[in-house]
Parts: structure tokens; sequence; C-alpha cells
């Protein structure tokens, strides 16, 4: 089976995204917590690649914010995981954004989405 790409900057944009999830009432505090531990389990099992930043992924991400900002409500961070999703070409991209979901399918990567 081949590794999904999810970019993770840092482990911390994990810890930022999921719990504004919880406060938003879309995501289960349960749910937070087997997302978190999967991607823990994922990320030290070598099963998802974690892409640092270059310079092309910077350039790709402007790109990105100044054609889909708007319509896709695209944001930095977001189009910054994009790039390197766009330029790594994996198998599959897990995402839990919605927005950014549905960009990503536009932009013809095959896609994930998780609760």
């Amino acid at each position: 089976m081949a590794a999904a790409l999810t970019p993770i900057l840092n482990p911390a944009a994990w810890w930022y995204a999921l719990p504004a999830r919880v406060r938003s009432g879309t995501l289960s505090p349960q749910d937070r917590d087997r997302i978190l531990t999967a991607v823990d389990v994922d990320v030290n099992a070598n099963n998802v690649r974690i892409i640092p930043l270059s310079p092309p992924q910077g350039d790709l991400a402007l790109l990105l914010l100044r054609q889909y900002a708007d319509h896709y409500g695209l944001r930095t961070l977001d189009a910054l995981q994009l790039s390197a999703a766009l330029l790594a070409k994996p198998d599959e991209y897990v995402v839990s954004d919605r927005r950014l979901l549905s960009l990503a399918r536009h932009l013809g990567l095959t896609t994930t989405g998780i609760p």
C-alpha cells in the first residue's frame, strides 16, 4: 500500500486545527483523539510523508492563493499544504477541511476526507 500524503508543516498544525473543530461542534473530542493518535502512529511508522517547505512550494502556494483564495476561502497554511501535495503527486491526499478537500479534488488530487 502506498503512503498517503498529509503535508504536516509541524505537528502543532494538527493541534491547532482539530481543537477548533471540536469547539465549533463539527468534531467530537473522541474523534479528535482518534485522529491525533492515528496521525502519530502513521508518522512514526513512516506511512505518511512529511514534506519540508521548498522555494517551488512557496511559489506554487502564492499562485494558488491568487487564483483560489476568494472562491475557495484558501488560507496561507492551506495553500502551503496543498502546494506540497501537488508537487509530491501522492497516491492519496488526506485532509479534514471541506474547502481544501473541494479545491484539492478540483485540482485533480485523489483525496480522502476525514471527519
